[in-house]
């Protein structure tokens, strides 16, 4: 009879299923939508890509089985977690705006906070139930339209990726001779997480201080920012630390390695216009910026003025370069000739491996 009521229960779950998965998966992708248009406004970051998914009808039903809920549970609007969304960020810090994220945006039926003092030992994670609001731009409405998402740090991910590969997600499982490296693994993430947050503060305090650095330091990433942001503050849409970094890396070929040099540099920027008045100087008057690197050229007659306001930091910094070290410019554009090659051919034999 037991096994009947249970056959039974499982044909209702399969029934729902076929016709609630479909429908599932739409609005899976319509909130997965929305958080991905929310991180772009709320301005947060995360480790790698939404993750989401429907839950399979097999993971369904082996959950129950495993949980022995079939006397309880026989309808599909029941199970919390048919829709499952992860978003991982890489600091601690960032949790809280993740978690305000799915607050302004969603419906919160519930919040559940895992930590290691709970019977899931190392596994650190936040659940929340939410729900589309009223006003989401779409027509599907169907029991089991909650969705569970999970907010972590990358840290925090590493664990909960292992010890499901490992097949520890509770205390009791584990045998006593590894619980000890276990326990030391989940600690040592848990530092991580901790070292990081100490990272992004001493970060921080040094950007508070970063304009009043003397000429003499060292060029980096975030002074070089800063500089940046300082000199091209009609430019915010080029910023991202790849660009920055590339204009740092062409900067140290030329040997423009402080602020004192770069300030040097963009000085000659609003300079007057340079005349060419003496014969070894000829050849430089015909001397033009690549072409591939630049949609301009310098011209030596009309002088600085003819760099355009709108120019991107990094076309302009190449344009002063090239001015100021005609000869060096030369050897700056084999050396880029020579990497590029180099990035041709071995993609050309990674095109031929497979």
């Amino acid at each position: 009879m037991a096994k009947r009521t249970e056959l039974t229960t499982l044909e209702m779950i399969e029934s729902e299923y076929k016709t609630a998965a479909p429908q599932a998966q739409e609005v899976c992708e319509q909130m997965v939508s929305i958080i991905k248009n929310a991180i772009e406004t709320e301005s947060l970051d995360l480790a790698f890509p939404v993750e989401s998914r429907v839950k399979s009808l097999n993971s369904i039903v082996q959950k129950l089985r495993g949980s022995n809920p079939l006397k309880n549970i026989y309808k599909l609007e029941r199970i919390k977690d048919l829709i499952g969304i992860r978003l991982v960020v890489c600091f601690s810090r960032d949790v809280d705006l993740a978690c305000d994220l799915l607050q302004k945006y969603f419906i919160v039926d519930s919040v559940k906070i895992i930590a290691p003092h709970d019977k899931e030992f190392g596994y650190q994670s936040i659940h929340y139930i939410v729900k589309l609001k009223a006003d989401a731009d779409s027509n599907v409405r169907v029991s089991g339209t909650a969705a569970e998402v999970q907010i972590r740090t990358l840290a925090q991910h590493c664990w909960s990726a292992a010890s499901h590969k490992l097949h520890y997600k509770s205390e009791f499982e584990v045998a006593k001779e590894i619980k000890r490296p276990l326990d030391r693994v989940a600690a040592l993430l848990e530092i991580v997480d901790d070292e990081f947050n100490r990272l992004l503060e001493a970060r921080d305090e040094y950007l508070s201080q970063i304009d009043y650095e003397p000429d003499d330091t060292p060029l980096n990433i975030d002074n070089l920012e800063s500089i940046l942001r300082r000199q091209f503050v009609d430019q915010e849409n080029w910023f991202n630390y790849s660009d920055v970094s590339y204009v740092l890396e062409d900067l140290q070929f030329f040997s423009v390695d402080t602020r004192g040099k770069l300030k040097n540099l963009f000085s000659k920027r609003d300079a007057p216009s340079r005349t060419v008045d003496s014969e070894p100087q000829v050849e430089e008057q015909t001397f033009s910026v690549d072409p591939q690197v630049l949609d301009y050229d310098y011209d030596y007659d009309s002088g600085w003025e003819d760099i355009p306001e709108d120019e991107s930091p990094d076309a302009v910094v190449l344009t002063l370069l090239a001015v100021e070290y005609p000869q060096k410019w030369r050897d700056y554009q084999l050396d880029r000739a020579q990497k590029a090659f180099a990035d041709i051919a071995a993609e050309y034999i990674k095109q031929k491996g497979d």
